[in-house]
This record gives structure tokens, sequence and C-alpha cells, in this order.
């Protein structure tokens, strides 16, 4: 199983990464700060099965999330964003949870381990 979490803020990176290792047997975690890395680590024909995914005022994030379930329609993803008027437009593409920053790591948890059952 692999996640991949995409945002701009690095201490939710490295919290993942911590997270991800500490609790979670998944054979990849990947972090990314910029969406074009993360497109580019899909071209190269990763798949994603979790994508933890934030939303900025540019909406990248949401632009990133349409694009996921276009290329890998079972992705299960949670985006995560300071800004609460992006959930509908979260819901809208089937998201399957909205977190609204700051994010504690008991949240980051318990979003990680829900995505897991989904996956399974």
């Amino acid at each position: 199983m692999n996640l991949i979490c995409v945002d701009n803020d690095i201490s939710m990176l490295r919290r993942v990464e911590m997270i991800c290792k500490k609790k979670y047997q998944l054979d990849e975690t990947k972090t990314f700060s910029k969406v074009r890395d993360a497109v580019e680590w899909m071209e190269r024909g990763h798949s994603v099965n979790i994508a933890l995914l934030g939303i900025d005022g540019n909406m990248n994030g949401l632009i990133l999330a349409q694009n996921i379930k276009k290329h890998f329609p079972t992705t299960v993803i949670i985006l995560l964003s300071s800004h609460k008027e992006f959930a509908v437009d979260a819901f809208k593409i089937h998201a399957s949870g909205y977190l609204l920053k700051p994010v504690t790591s008991e949240k980051l948890t318990e979003a990680i381990q829900y995505a897991m059952q989904l996956c399974h």
C-alpha cells in the first residue's frame, strides 16, 4: 500500500512521515511540497492508494485530487486545508475526508487509519 502527502507545510509532511513509519506498515510513503513533483512521480508509473492533499488558496490540491481520481479511481483521498469553504468541493470529487488545519497528530493518525480501512 502506497501513501502520498502533498502539502506546502513542511511540518505537516514530517508528521505524516513520522506517523507512517511509527504506526503503519506501508510499502511506500512519499511526501511532496510541490504538486508538480507529485505529478511527475505518478507519471513515472507509481500508484497511489492513499493521498493526503493540502488545499491552499489556489486550489492546486483539489485539482491534483481530481487528477488522481481520474487515473486511480480507487485512491482514498483526504484533503487538508485551513479553508473550510473548500469542503463542499472536496466531497464533489468523492474525497473520503476533510481535515481543517491546524491538524493534530491524533486527527492525522485517525485519518490515515480510516483511509487504510477503506483500502481493504
